[in-house]
């Protein structure tokens, strides 16, 4: 059950406060260009981690320790490239935050996320959100991650996020889910 007045409110920040388009959009072209790096290395990668999606980045992150720092280097070389489709997405997630501040009433809001660059993309879509409530999360542990953060919160938790296995992590850590789809569905019911 979902309740007002609600002590915490946790967002999501990929696929849920940046949309899913941008967000795979740039997480494919910073992994292709990581695995084409660890090839002209020198380093083997199987077929089966050529594929972006980030299944692949864990498992190739837990095998090959060179793929994470290469990783983090082509998103800091691209990033300037996905600044500006961030700032067409500000007045989205402007919209959808304050919305949900609205109708929720949190004491307490935070960004949770996987992504190295939460900060630096909340600058950009949440200017007014504080540094300090963008939790960045280890990426390869990310669900283990996100659960034990959401398990040290108040029961009144609200978590919203955008996919069926960050809705597992709520309701294993005991809190709240609500998926970012219904909020659009209400929010932009009339657009």
């Amino acid at each position: 059950m979902i309740y007002y007045n609600i002590d915490n409110l946790i967002v999501d920040l990929d696929g849920t406060l940046i949309s899913k388009e941008l967000s795979k959009k740039a997480f494919e072209e910073i992994y292709s260009r990581a695995i084409a790096r660890l090839e002209e290395k020198g380093t083997f990668v199987a077929e089966e981690y050529k594929t972006p999606n980030f299944y692949n980045f864990r498992k190739i992150s837990k095998e090959v320790k060179e793929f994470i720092p290469l990783f983090l280097e082509e998103y800091e070389r691209i990033f300037e490239k996905f600044k500006d489709e961030l700032e067409r997405e500000k007045d989205r997630a402007q919209k959808i935050y304050d919305f949900l501040l609205l109708k929720y009433k949190p004491k307490n809001v935070c960004i949770l996320t996987a992504n190295s660059k939460g900060k630096d993309i909340a600058r950009i879509i949440l200017p007014n959100i504080p540094e300090d409530n963008v939790i960045i999360v280890n990426g390869v542990n990310y669900e283990e991650e996100k659960r034990k953060f959401l398990e040290k919160l108040e029961d009144d938790t609200l978590y919203v996020a955008d996919d069926i296995v960050d809705e597992k992590i709520a309701k294993e850590a005991g809190v709240e889910f609500l998926n970012i789809r219904e909020v659009e569905k209400e929010l932009f019911k009339n657009i």
